[in-house]
């Protein structure tokens, strides 16, 4: 069977975990992406990782960055 398989970032390592398992069963995943790897060093995905992290600790949702549009 042809399954078709994508998701956003969050969701890169169970996607690719997904295609293998069905590719051992025999059916024939396509993978519709994202195609790279949802975290590098970079200062911006450090400081979402800390934020999530902090979220799950203490429940507290973050501050919003000054730098956002704020809403009313």
């Amino acid at each position: 069977m042809r399954v078709y398989l994508g998701s956003d970032h969050a969701g890169y390592e169970l996607r690719n975990h997904l295609v293998a398992w069905l590719t051992a069963a025999g059916h024939e995943p396509v993978d519709c992406g994202p195609h790279i790897s949802p975290f590098s060093e970079e200062e911006r995905h450090i400081r979402r990782i800390d934020m999530l992290s902090d979220y799950e600790r203490t429940g507290m949702l973050p501050e919003i960055p000054a730098h956002h549009p704020q809403q009313d």
